[in-house]
């Protein structure tokens, strides 16, 4: 059901908008801006500011200003090279990043890779505790290549992982064996080259070298998969890790068991269904006022509404703090939205 606010029933937004008619002109001073359902900043250095939340479940993962993710898998960057030039996206020089309800994505160019805009677009899994992506550049050059490149939890802990290669993906598992750690990835394109390369600071290519992984576990570095990029053809990936919710916060229900393979067996097929997952519950609740910058917040909104039912209750809160609290405040924002079946589980809870 999707509700449509009428503007005589926003009188504080019509107080803070323009005539429906005239060209929309950014407040100043304001480090974002409205763009249809779209919240945008231009060259934001924020990381993990943005949460995205996975299908009724503990964890989030979380993303930013900056393009990357981090979360139950660890964190994922991208990259792009041509010929001796390398580098990290989150090093472009023109870095436009648009959060709508449940994803982001970045548009990016640098005029060291000339008549080159790459389109990232992160979301999560549609189950499982997985993130998934689509990398699209325009104006790729032949040899060109592009890489999803994997820091692994615990690495600043000096956790190890023996990582297990496959022509499109990995498999990574602790050393030594801890239960229910494991992390897969599947990519929609073929890895041509391996990489390990530096994890602090987000500086993913420095001291890059040939990774082999018969030769020992991956440790205090970051794993790279390069493959070839063709133009206005995108590439994805998936990565989910094994079900492990956090002790702290599943006090009443938690879920541990192993990963699903099956949810990113086809990267391209997992994004899709990411994508519409949260598209739809993104275009639950439209706002239709003379207010870009109300319209943009309200559809943003429904992401966290989402976010606090981790079935089959309600959570204290979105980003933190999120214990099991059956009856809690928060299940306000569910039956306000229209999130019926979330408030009947619940209740039936």
């Amino acid at each position: 059901m999707i509700y449509r606010y009428l503007t005589f029933l926003l009188p504080l937004s019509l107080l803070c908008a323009a005539e429906p008619s005239a060209p929309f002109v950014p407040l100043p001073d304001l480090a974002y801006r409205p763009e249809g359902d779209a919240i945008v900043i231009e060259n934001g250095t924020r990381w993990d500011n943005r949460p995205l939340y996975p299908h009724e479940r503990f964890n989030i993962f979380r993303t930013g200003e900056q393009p990357g993710v981090s979360g139950p898998v660890g964190r994922l960057y991208a990259a792009y090279a041509r010929g001796d030039t390398r580098l990290a996206l989150h090093d472009f020089k023109q870095r436009t990043a648009r959060y709508r309800a449940g994803r982001m994505e970045w548009q990016l160019s640098d005029p060291r890779l000339p008549n080159l805009v790459v389109r990232l677009l992160i979301t999560t899994t549609a189950n499982g505790d997985g993130t998934t992506a689509s990398l699209l550049a325009e104006g790729a050059l032949p040899g060109d290549l592009a890489a999803w490149a994997l820091v692994p939890p615990g690495v600043d802990k000096a956790s190890a992982y023996q990582v297990q290669t496959e022509p499109a993906g990995f498999i990574l598992d602790r050393v030594p064996a801890a239960k229910l750690t494991q992390i897969r990835a599947r990519f929609s394109t073929p890895v041509q080259r391996w990489e390990k390369g530096a994890w602090k600071n987000h500086a993913v290519l420095a001291s890059s070298a040939a990774f082999v992984p018969a030769d020992a576990p991956l440790t205090d570095a970051s794993l790279l998969a390069w493959f070839p990029v063709a133009d206005k053809a995108p590439a994805y990936a998936a990565l989910i890790a094994d079900d492990n919710d956090p002790r702290n916060w599943a006090t009443l229900v938690r879920r541990e068991g192993p990963l699903d393979p099956a949810v990113i067996a086809d990267p391209a097929a997992a994004f899709a269904a990411g994508l519409a997952r949260v598209t739809a519950y993104g275009n639950q609740v439209v706002a239709d006022t003379p207010d870009p910058y109300f319209n943009a917040a309200v559809s943003a909104s429904a992401a966290a509404a989402v976010g606090l039912f981790v079935n089959p209750t309600f959570v204290h809160g979105g980003s933190l703090w999120r214990q099991q609290m059956p009856g809690w405040r928060t299940m306000g924002a569910a039956y306000n939205y229209g999130f019926h079946e979330q408030v009947k589980r619940s209740l039936a809870y």
